[in-house]
């Protein structure tokens, strides 16, 4: 093999190994292009998309637990995981405590509080407005 051979053989390879890498480099960039569309940034997302991707962990809320019976006689379990609600409504009269937590965790109407408890609807609406002031005033009493 004589030098211009070599040259042209060193030439050829050289030539290739260029196109080689300017093709890889084009394939870097179609793919980060893609990635780029594909891909929200943190700070784009909404905040229901970002609560989509969040957990609230409840390990030691145990405590913080009210239990509710209903009409039929069935136990359910309410977590209250603001910890001065929590304390505020722990300090209500039973009576008090439960057209609160009928309200506003069983979803029930004022005329259906009123039905068991044998009110007229008004009576609970008015309970249930005073009662969320005193609520209030026991949060901010304890510095919420």
């Amino acid at each position: 093999m004589n030098l211009a051979d070599r040259e042209r053989i060193e030439a050829q390879l050289v030539a290739f190994c260029l196109r080689v890498i300017e093709n890889e480099a084009r394939n870097i960039h179609r793919e980060l292009n893609l990635r780029q569309k594909r891909h929200k940034s943190f700070s784009d997302l909404t905040e229901s998309e970002m609560n989509q991707l969040s957990t609230t962990d409840t390990y030691f809320l145990e405590d913080q637990t009210f239990w509710i019976t209903t009409s039929d006689n069935e136990m359910i379990k309410v977590v209250v995981v603001n910890s001065d609600l929590y304390s505020a409504m722990k300090r209500l009269p039973q009576d008090k405590l439960d057209i609160i937590l009928h309200s506003y965790f069983l979803k029930k109407t004022d005329q259906e509080i009123a039905n068991e408890i044998k009110a007229v609807q008004s009576t609970v609406c008015r309970r249930r407005q005073k009662i969320l002031q005193l609520l209030k005033e026991l949060i901010a009493e304890e510095g919420g």
